[in-house]
């Protein structure tokens, strides 16, 4: 079945968005086979996140409805970059490239998002950050090779493994989406730049500790307000940045007293600087969470 859709990417977080506001085609649907199809960089258009609109719930409130799928095909609650590269796919689409003072709403698995194009960047008010456990313990094994290389694609790790375990403390955040955070310098796991990405990530990520799974962050401290992520995202695998990510990095930074209260913190990826900003009483569930950064649309196409 033919459609039209647009790449769009921020920091290198790279998303498929396919407009249906106005009505998808007859008898189309975007299956989790047809999505990881689509998804697949060689065989496929390739993204981390395909980004389906459809027409909002309650159009009063909110300009689209937004349905999250990853690359393997499986549906995700929130991505942070995925908002703001739409946000800037839905200002464009209302108003020409002029109209960057907008602010509007769109509605997402996780409720709400807020985005504003009246800023340096592209930007959205994110939900509440949820720091369910700030050191919980994790016991793992070295990872056998688990990943063929930092940009291989999530599959179950052998259980088999006869290493021995250790374990490790790890932030654990929902950001309507869950993450599990973790604070290097960590023998284990030695250099930041020197992880192995998608031997770790998939270790946690399928860990019995998360039933759904969880995205996965590593974190490098430079200042109270600049960190250094890696980021291993549920169904996606390696990826160059992750807002929800991004976020949850903060929050747990935040509480564990690594960074200022208040204070925006640039949080370097792969890919690139975003900005986050936790509003006060974030903690108490008062507060919400700003996510800034680069995005881009790159080409549009039409799938055959």
């Amino acid at each position: 079945m033919r459609f039209p859709f647009t790449k769009m990417q921020g920091c290198g977080n790279d998303f498929i968005v396919i407009d249906h506001r106005a009505g998808a085609p007859a008898g189309f649907h975007l299956t989790p086979e047809l999505a990881a199809k689509l998804s697949h960089r060689q065989f496929g258009v390739g993204c981390d996140q395909i980004l389906w609109l459809k027409a909002a719930l309650d159009p009063g409130v909110a300009r689209a409805r937004v349905v999250i799928l990853n690359a393997d095909g499986s549906e995700a609650e929130m991505c942070g970059n995925g908002m703001r590269a739409l946000a800037v796919f839905l200002g464009e689409r209302r108003s020409g490239r002029d109209g960057r003072d907008q602010s509007f709403q769109v509605e997402s698995r996780s409720g709400l998002v807020e985005m504003t194009l009246a800023g340096k960047y592209p930007s959205v008010r994110l939900g509440t950050p949820k720091v369910l456990n700030s050191r919980e313990k994790i016991s793992l094994s070295r990872p056998d090779s688990v990943g063929s290389g930092s940009n291989s694609r999530p599959s179950a790790p052998d259980s088999s493994s006869s290493h021995v375990r250790s374990d490790f403390l790890f932030a654990r955040v929902d950001m309507g989406n869950p993450h599990a955070v973790f604070f290097l310098p960590n023998a284990a796991f030695g250099k930041f730049s020197e992880l192995d990405l998608a031997g770790w990530g998939k270790l946690v990520e399928h860990h019995p500790a998360f039933p759904n799974r969880t995205n996965v962050e590593f974190v490098e401290i430079e200042s109270r307000v600049k960190l250094h992520v890696r980021v291993w995202e549920r169904g996606a695998g390696a990826t160059l940045a992750c807002g929800s990510g991004a976020c949850a990095v903060v929050a747990a930074a935040e509480a564990l007293g690594h960074t200022a209260p208040g204070a925006e913190v640039e949080v370097v990826l792969p890919g690139g600087s975003v900005f986050v900003k936790l509003e006060a009483g974030w903690e108490s569930g008062q507060g919400r969470v700003h996510l800034a950064g680069p995005a881009e649309k790159v080409f549009t196409g039409e799938w055959l």
